[in-house]
């Protein structure tokens, strides 16, 4: 069997606390719901991460600017199938709404933002590290 052809599992953990009633909360139970979503819960997690950070594997990948052109332009289009998708499914028009293309001070916010997302999310893991350490190896 050719390289191409193999298949192989992948395992992606994600163990984050949140707050009861935050938007990652809400998720999890949207996810783990199945009256409220039809597609399967693996699939949906990762094609989302496929549309939002493939250019970015491209590029890790050594890609040619072609083909990271391509797959941006690929995004690009799952993007906007997607939204159109969800403007029809919530029965909401956005297409008068002028409040596109981002302003760089939202692009700024929104960078901003991350960062804090990740020191945090940092912080939160090294946290349940220790104490999952503490509690393992008690004295």
């Amino acid at each position: 069997m050719s390289e191409k052809n193999s298949k192989s599992f992948i395992d992606i953990r994600a163990r984050l606390k949140v707050q009861n009633d935050s938007m990652e909360a809400w998720l999890y139970k949207y996810l783990n719901d199945e009256k409220a979503t039809p597609y399967v819960r693996q699939r949906l997690i990762l094609d989302s991460l496929i549309t939002h950070l493939s250019p970015l594997v491209y590029q890790y990948q050594g890609a040619t600017k072609e083909e990271i052109r391509q797959s941006l332009l690929d995004a690009n289009q799952a993007w906007q199938m997607h939204y159109h998708y969800l403007q029809q499914k919530l029965e909401i028009d956005l297409s008068s709404d002028n409040s596109f293309p981002m302003k760089e001070e939202v692009f700024e916010q929104s960078i901003e933002a991350q960062t804090d997302l990740k020191l945090e999310a940092e912080e939160d893991f090294e946290t349940e590290l220790e104490e999952e350490y503490t509690v393992f190896f008690k004295p």
